[in-house]
């Protein structure tokens, strides 16, 4: 059964709070070994697209759409939430999330997350916007949407998120990194915590890799992505199989304990523009979303309780060079670093 894993962030654009990269893996039926026909690939994604299409789209039961077109800034989290709680509730099986504190949700998806100085004493109840009634009425969705997997033979296995705070991505800055350096490596290294989930659920039903086609946005604009999947694949051969501005698609083929590669890859990495077409990786940007817009949200609330005057700002540039400038007497009072609040790109 081929694996496939969708990525998407958010908060790439702004100077203020942290971004947010999520990748979601799901399983799909297949009758057919799919790395050994040229194009298999494309049916399969598009057997997968057409089955979750009636659930998945925009007023279905379980919408997966880009961030963006569900969530408008100031307005509910409701639509973030219900989405992400119900993704939640699948991955568990046989249990409904009905709530959870942020901490908790962190620690369930989230990989080596660092807390900035405003969220050390906070840590919400979740789901914030979701009323009694909608939680209920969710719960019957739960199940016809469990049951409209389970007649697909679908599966949604896992979500892995990773946050990078303002600190840690300045730091990543003086390093000598590019703003897109960081968006790919961030990424990746959540591509490969998946695969690594996926082997470790796969343990003792054999030794050779699962097929896995993995669902990237294009990161930072850049078409050349070969050097970033050899330093983190060294046990793979690529092979470049098309790059261009729309698309660049890779395949990975395993190394055997003999030092040859298999005659098969084991992966195929697609990095694609407006990549949240894909249902998996618009989930990713649902999760994305939802962690950055949790954080904004106690960023400030943190500034608020001690300048109740401020407007909130999202932390997009120009509304936070605003932001940035009116509680600058209060940076200065606090002894609080620049680095610790402004990313620097």
């Amino acid at each position: 059964m081929p694996i496939i894993i969708g990525t998407d962030e958010a908060g790439y654009g702004p100077n203020l709070g942290a971004l947010a990269v999520s990748a979601t893996r799901w399983k799909i039926s297949s009758n057919t070994a799919p790395f050994t026909t040229d194009g298999l690939s494309d049916r399969i994604l598009a057997d997968f697209q057409n089955r979750l299409d009636l659930i998945g789209k925009k007023g279905g039961l379980f919408p997966m759409i880009d961030s963006k077109k569900l969530y408008h800034s100031k307005g509910s989290l409701l639509p973030l939430e219900r989405s992400v709680f119900l993704a939640l509730s699948l991955i568990e099986e046989n249990s409904i999330i009905e709530s959870l504190s942020l901490r908790d949700l962190k620690n369930r998806i989230c990989s080596n997350d660092r807390e900035s100085f405003w969220e050390k004493d906070q840590n919400p109840m979740l789901p914030v916007d979701l009323s009694d009634q909608y939680r209920e009425e969710m719960k019957e969705d739960l199940r016809e949407i469990q049951s409209y997997l389970k007649k697909s033979e679908i599966k949604l296995e896992g979500v892995r998120s990773r946050r990078v705070v303002p600190r840690e991505f300045n730091k990543e800055l003086d390093s000598g990194k590019l703003k897109s350096d960081i968006l790919a490596e961030t990424t990746i290294s959540l591509v490969m915590e998946s695969l690594k989930d996926q082997d470790e659920q796969k343990c003792g039903k054999g030794d050779s890799e699962e097929f896995a086609i993995v669902l990237c946005d294009k990161l930072g604009g850049r078409n050349n992505y070969r050097g970033l999947l050899c330093s983190c694949f060294p046990d793979h051969r690529l092979e470049i199989q098309k790059e261009s501005d729309a698309v660049s698609i890779y395949h990975l083929y395993p190394y055997g304990e003999d030092g040859d590669s298999s005659e098969y890859p084991s992966r195929e990495i697609r990095f694609t523009a407006k990549g949240e077409s894909w249902f998996p990786t618009a989930l990713s940007s649902l999760f994305s979303k939802y962690l950055r817009e949790l954080s904004m949200d106690l960023f400030n609330r943190y500034w608020l309780e001690k300048k109740p005057d401020l407007l909130p700002t999202a932390g997009y540039p120009v509304d936070a060079r605003r932001f940035y400038a009116e509680i600058a007497s209060l940076r200065k009072e606090l002894a609080i670093r620049d680095d610790d609040l402004w990313r620097k790109k």
